[in-house]
């Protein structure tokens, strides 16, 4: 067991890690504990051939007009370039009709894209602390708070049980996969539970896939690689190639139904490859690689009720999450818990420094606990 420190963060995603730095700016003591093996939650990118650059199969873009994603990318070095819009979109309308062109109306607002790859922002987040701040293979099970602070216990990646202390934790997971995968002791309030397990988990039950070219063949023809489709297996594509236009690739969102999650890998790709090729030209069918990844089956994300895609944006941000549990010692961050922009990047900015400011507000007071002192160890 560890010495008790100021707060413990579960999550090692975007809110997770923001609210941690966010923390650490203030020399407040903090652990992070994340369940996979490497930092980003829902941000996951392939990297090309060991290098910089990489493909994103989780979250990708933020807008214009979302302010704090940008300045932290910025603060993090992480440059920003436009999602490729220019030229045509097809349209595949099925009911035998070929795939038609057509021009998508103007949007005041650009897509941004991360060079590097999303997950970029969290892997500097993490590299800027100090190594033992952020422990891997840590699946959290148990949460305890009392008058004496909390106890988390978990379990190591090879089965090792594990138990943390804190004056205050910060859980940044969605909120359905905190109430499904963590036992609160002593039990949240009802109102809570239903919050939580009304809340969508954004990204829960999307199936995405990224196949790469050796030239974006669609830009010479004045097709912007975006799509819309509406025979599948994908509902929505776009063009994914990399900041400097070395690495070429589309990518897309298959259909909740009939999106071939009952196939194997291989049959997937025969589909996507065939419908690729309909769309944007029998280039399309001879790809240097396929990848694909369904964050339903993703047990660090998603639950059983998150199976499929969400067909319309929800309203996040209920205000119970704003809240600590009884006992002021249990705290939410993550993008579903969102006033603003939830269910975007921007939006887990916005609830990990929201999180911490409130965190930082208790440990201050000392109404609720003592911090320890500034620079000593965990």
């Amino acid at each position: 067991m560890m010495a008790k420190i100021d707060v413990l963060v579960v999550g090692a995603g975007l809110a997770g890690l923001v609210a941690a730095s966010t923390l650490l700016a203030e020399r407040a003591t903090v652990r992070v504990l994340e369940a996979r093996d490497r930092v980003g939650g829902r941000t996951l990118t392939h990297r090309v051939a060991q290098g910089a650059d990489g493909f994103d199969l989780g979250a990708t873009w933020c807008w214009s007009y979302q302010t704090e994603i940008q300045r932290l990318a910025a603060e993090l070095g992480v440059e920003t370039f436009a999602q490729h819009e220019a030229g045509y979109a097809v349209y595949d309308g099925g009911g035998g009709a070929p795939p038609q062109p057509f021009l998508l109306p103007a949007n005041p607002y650009v897509s941004l894209r991360f060079a590097g790859g999303a997950q970029t922002l969290c892997e500097r987040l993490a590299a800027d602390m100090e190594p033992e701040r952020v422990s891997l293979g840590v699946v959290a099970r148990a949460i305890t708070s009392s008058v004496d602070g909390v106890r988390v216990v978990a379990e190591r990646s090879g089965g090792e049980p594990a138990h943390f202390e804190a004056r205050l934790v910060i859980v940044s997971l969605p909120p359905r996969l905190a109430l499904h995968t963590l036992c609160f002791t002593p039990d949240l309030p009802a109102p809570m539970k239903r919050a939580m397990a009304e809340t969508p988990t954004w990204m829960g039950g999307a199936m995405k896939c990224v196949v790469t070219y050796r030239s974006a063949f669609w830009r010479e023809r004045g097709v912007s690689g975006r799509g819309v489709s509406y025979t599948g297996p994908l509902s929505e594509i776009h063009d994914a190639s990399t900041a400097e236009g070395t690495h070429s690739a589309l990518f897309g969102f298959f259909r909740g139904s009939g999106s071939g999650r009952d196939r194997t890998p291989a049959q997937r790709r025969d589909k996507v490859l065939r419908q690729l090729a309909r769309m944007f030209g029998p280039e399309a069918a001879h790809p240097i690689d396929y990848l694909e990844l369904d964050w339903a089956r993703e047990v660090y994300t998603s639950t059983p009720q998150d199976a499929l895609p969400l067909s319309e944006h929800p309203a996040y941000g209920h205000p119970i999450f704003r809240q600590p549990a009884p006992g002021d010692r249990i705290h939410w961050a993550g993008t579903e818990t969102a006033p603003q922009e939830g269910g975007y990047l921007d939006g887990a900015v916005r609830s990990g420094e929201d999180a911490a400011r409130r965190v930082l507000a208790l440990l201050r007071s000392g109404s609720r606990t003592s911090p320890t002192p500034a620079g000593s160890p965990a």
